[in-house]
């Protein structure tokens, strides 16, 4: 009798739900105004809101976690996180080791060169970008004078420091470091890189998971929810 006890209720253990564990989203956390550290050291930007509403519509419990964009795939791989929410686009070479979502920025991105004076040639500068970007990509693929820089706030301080002439990167990033330098930056010229959607990257296998983000953005989009976030975080200053 003992033993039929203890295995109906093993049974019934096993029938219980397992409680969710959060799901986990990698963020570089670097890259206004997508994803940084307010004045407070609170996670912030256009991405985390999104991927908190995201979240929520899609009744998941999630955590966010910060991770250098050098190494951000290959954590995901290893399993760190469940999802990438980084302003990342959705390049061939990348879908080669990842899936994405549904774009939620899906319009060619116009890259500014930025410096601390008009009428630098490109051709002939020398240009700071992240690394493993896809401004990285399209500098040495079009043979410019390249040095790389871990993140894209240091590759800006490398032209106010002197240690290279331009900038090349984000349109939205370079703006609003235009806007805060007090004019010591300005845009030179802008390039147009279409290299995908802008998109959220998922484990190939996890496909419950993106499919679930997928129906989330649906319906942000549907709603209008996702528009009123880029109203908020993407307003352009008048002077640029």
């Amino acid at each position: 009798m003992r033993a039929l006890i203890a295995t109906l209720l093993l049974a019934l253990l096993a029938a219980l739900p397992a409680t969710a564990k959060p799901v986990m989203l990698g963020t570089e956390g670097a890259f206004p105004p997508y994803t940084f550290l307010d004045s407070s050291g609170v996670l912030t930007g256009f991405d985390i809101d999104m991927g908190n509403a995201l979240c929520d519509r899609a009744g998941l419990e999630c955590d966010w976690v910060i991770n250098d964009w050098d190494s951000i795939i290959p954590n995901l791989l290893a399993g760190r996180y469940d999802a990438i929410i980084a302003a990342m686009a959705a390049t061939p070479e990348r879908r080669e080791q990842v899936a994405f979502s549904q774009g939620y920025e899906t319009e060619p991105a116009l890259s500014p060169f930025v410096g601390k004076r008009s009428g630098i040639d490109p051709a002939t500068a020398t240009i700071a970008v992240q690394s493993n970007t896809i401004h990285e990509v399209f500098l040495r693929a079009r043979g410019y004078s390249v040095v790389t820089y871990p993140t894209a706030a240091a590759a800006v301080q490398a032209v106010l420091d002197d240690k290279a002439d331009l900038v090349f990167g984000s349109g939205l990033f370079l703006e609003s470091r235009v806007t805060a330098s007090g004019r010591r930056l300005v845009i030179v010229a802008r390039e147009q890189i279409d290299a995908g959607p802008t998109s959220i990257a998922f484990r190939k296998d996890d496909v419950a998971l993106r499919e679930r983000f997928d129906e989330a953005l649906d319906a942000m989009i549907a709603d209008g929810s996702l528009a009123a976030l880029r109203a908020k975080w993407f307003a352009q200053s008048a002077d640029l």
